[in-house]
């Protein structure tokens, strides 16, 4: 209960008893004063009167014991005949802070793509983001978090504004520093992965990659001027551009892949990328991105997954099984020859995979820990252990079984507190687009929010697929 004061405020005896059942309290953080009263007294202007003293005594700032006090438990006795945590008083909320942010010198990292000035199409072989930098060039300036601005409490106390949180830029290969600029230290490709700004030296490749080339693994941007011949490996760290075609070879970028013609056959891994794929088409391939993937004509009976979304609105995929986290645009799925073809959006494929390997660590760990309890159960019941080492008393080995079992308890609990957490966040993914612009043929599957509706009949776009009654359906028109 607030302080007592043993005078009321017009010196008539101890006002504070005929109050028993009401407190004037500030709570830990001193941002407001609440009042709690089980049953309000009908000598309604003598209890405000006692609040306010109860206010002053407690040393709340006078000008709080205003008029507005009165107010509030008007409002509050209207519809309700207790007052519970009434906020009678406030004082001045610190303001919102101002976090850090990165401003780019340049659209260095613009979405999309450069669109055509006289048709207004888009032209998917000019990306609409200028990656190239040149010895000394201004790439970012990193400007500061600023705090938000004092408050006060119930009291008079400043209250600390909250700091903003920094942006994260650090100076990586081939950058220099100077307090909050950074510059680039070569010409090359810009590259950022949210952490780090570095300029990759740029490797060119004119002609084909093959046995004459022999394999290329690069730190840095690889641009090949021919085609990637079968068996090949292209490994880089940064960006792979490619004229030509990929043919049955292992790529693997931590950038950009971008391949002028298309990829045909499987090499001996799947091609692996951690930005975006751009390809003509993609026929009998296996490929995975860490963004999107962009096709301008074909996936023809490859396996792809993709952690953003999967476009080709003026082409079709057929046969096959594809997987886009933030969903699809695409013209046609499937053939009229039926081939069956599977789309699966809002799935988050990583969190799948990492739950699968976590469940397998799991069922590995129960199945240790059986033979444990048991072996340790019966020896605790016997009072005696056969001899685990030359030595060893049997209470030291009933230590070290109850050590093991000990450990593998506790693991089970962590790893089961990350397997839930992995499946709360997969839960997040939830909306995704799934849309086919021009024709969707039978024995299409087509999965969303961890349903498939199996397609048995013609639907003319456009069309888009959602979750209605827990089930799949298509509706028609375009996913707004």
């Amino acid at each position: 209960m607030g302080q007592d004061t043993n005078q009321g405020p017009n010196g008539h005896g101890d006002v504070a008893a005929q109050f028993p059942n009401a407190e004037v309290r500030v709570p830990r953080d001193r941002m407001a004063v609440l009042l709690d009263c089980e049953r309000v007294p009908a000598e309604l202007n003598t209890f405000i009167e006692w609040v306010c003293a109860e206010m002053l005594a407690l040393q709340v700032m006078p000008h709080l014991c205003d008029e507005q006090v009165r107010e509030r438990i008007y409002d509050v006795l209207a519809h309700s005949d207790a007052l519970r945590g009434v906020v009678i008083a406030e004082g001045k909320q610190p303001g919102p802070p101002v976090d850090g942010r990165i401003e780019w010198a340049a659209d260095f990292f613009k979405s999309g793509f450069v669109v055509d000035e006289e048709t207004g199409a888009l032209n998917y072989r000019k990306p609409a983001a200028e990656r190239n930098v040149t010895t000394g060039q201004l790439m970012a300036m990193v400007h500061p978090p600023q705090p938000g601005e004092d408050g006060i409490d119930v009291f008079g106390n400043r209250v600390p504004g909250k700091r903003g949180r920094p942006a994260l830029l650090r100076a990586g290969a081939n950058v220099r520093q100077e307090g909050e600029c950074h510059y680039a230290l070569r010409d090359g490709r810009i590259q950022w992965n949210g952490k780090a700004l570095s300029v990759d030296e740029v490797l060119v490749i004119r002609g084909d990659v093959g046995l004459k080339s022999g394999d290329i693994d690069h730190r840095g941007t690889v641009l090949i001027s021919g085609d990637v011949g079968p068996d090949s490996v292209v490994r880089a760290s940064g960006d792979i551009e490619i004229e030509g075609t990929v043919e049955q070879a292992d790529i693997e970028a931590g950038g950009n892949l971008v391949i002028r013609g298309g990829i045909m056959g499987r090499g001996r891994d799947k091609i692996y990328v951690e930005g975006f794929i751009h390809a003509k088409f993609i026929l009998d391939s296996e490929l995975e991105a860490g963004h999107d993937i962009l096709v301008d004509r074909e996936i023809v009976q490859s396996r792809v997954k993709c952690m953003e979304s999967i476009s080709i609105p003026n082409g079709r995929i057929v046969g096959g099984d594809a997987v886009a986290r933030a969903g699809f645009i695409v013209g046609q799925v499937g053939t009229e020859a039926l081939v069956p073809t599977v789309l699966t959006a809002g799935r988050d494929f990583r969190l799948d995979d990492k739950l699968e390997t976590l469940h397998k660590e799991l069922d590995a760990l129960f199945a240790a820990r059986d033979p444990l309890a048991v072996k340790l159960k019966r020896s605790i019941s016997r009072k005696r252990l056969p001899m685990m080492r030359d030595g060893d008393a049997p209470e030291a080995a009933i230590a070290e079984l109850k050590e093991k079992l000990q450990e593998t308890d506790r693991r089970i609990r962590i790893l089961t507190a990350e397997a839930e957490g992995l499946r709360l966040q997969s839960k997040s993914h939830t909306h995704a687009r799934l849309e086919i612009l021009k024709v969707v043929y039978p024995e299409s599957y087509l999965g969303l929010g961890g349903e498939q509706l199996h397609v048995r009949e013609r639907f003319q776009g456009p069309v888009h697929a959602h979750l209605s009654g827990g089930k799949v359906r298509l509706r028609r028109g375009r996913d707004e």
